[in-house]
């Protein structure tokens, strides 16, 4: 499977530009005050009229000086969908003062989405792309998890187990075991259960998507 193949198709995921816009035109509605603690909940940083997001290794930026827009046009719009998903549902979370606050179960895609076939079949295709791609090369995969701000954390059982800060929120597990002679290599993906309350299952699964295509 080619890199390519890994990025979702935007025609696939029923998103265009113009509900990004409507989307981010009604953050830009709510009240100043809320509006800057629950992006501050959310860990954007603020640089004058400008919110940067972490997403992954990189910086994502918006310019609040009238609504909100991204300043990088070459985004793709499916991490676009991601980052105002993540604004969306992370502000009721934080207007709310509930949401992610710590150290809870990791759970995969496939759970949060109750069992889903759609989502069972995704995660299975995914996971493979990494495990056809990197066997017999674990070490080659951690230095290029670490290149991309992971962080290995030692787990038993797990040839590694790296921490990825996909959104400030939203943090990712990624689990490898590389081939033995007995079993092949295996990779899973894991969320905190609760990162349905700042994403929605398909930005879950792009976030997904965005890391393998970056590892491949």
């Amino acid at each position: 499977m080619d890199k390519a193949s890994c990025i979702p198709d935007c025609q696939d995921l029923k998103i265009s530009a113009g509900e990004i816009r409507d989307a981010l035109a009604a953050v830009a509605r709510t009240s100043p005050d809320i509006r800057e603690d629950c992006l501050c909940f959310l860990g954007a940083q603020k640089n004058g009229r400008f919110w940067s997001f972490n997403f992954f290794d990189r910086s994502i930026e918006l310019d609040g000086s009238a609504g909100f827009e991204f300043t990088d046009h070459s985004i793709p719009l499916a991490v676009r969908k991601v980052l105002v998903s993540y604004l969306c549902l992370g502000m009721e979370s934080g207007a709310s003062e509930t949401g992610f606050q710590g150290a809870e179960r990791s759970v995969t895609l496939r759970e949060l989405a109750g069992g889903n076939p759609l989502f069972a079949g995704f995660t299975g295709n995914i996971a493979k792309t990494i495990e056809q791609t990197y066997t017999g090369r674990a070490d080659e995969l951690q230095d290029r998890c670490i290149a991309l701000g992971g962080k290995p954390v030692k787990e038993a059982g797990f040839d590694l187990n790296i921490r990825f800060a996909a959104l400030s929120r939203v943090p990712m597990i990624f689990r490898f075991n590389d081939r033995d002679d007995i079993l092949p290599a295996t990779a899973v993906f894991l969320y905190p259960q609760q990162a349905v309350e700042f994403l929605d299952l398909t930005s879950l699964g792009i976030l997904c998507t965005s890391l393998v295509g970056r590892l491949i």
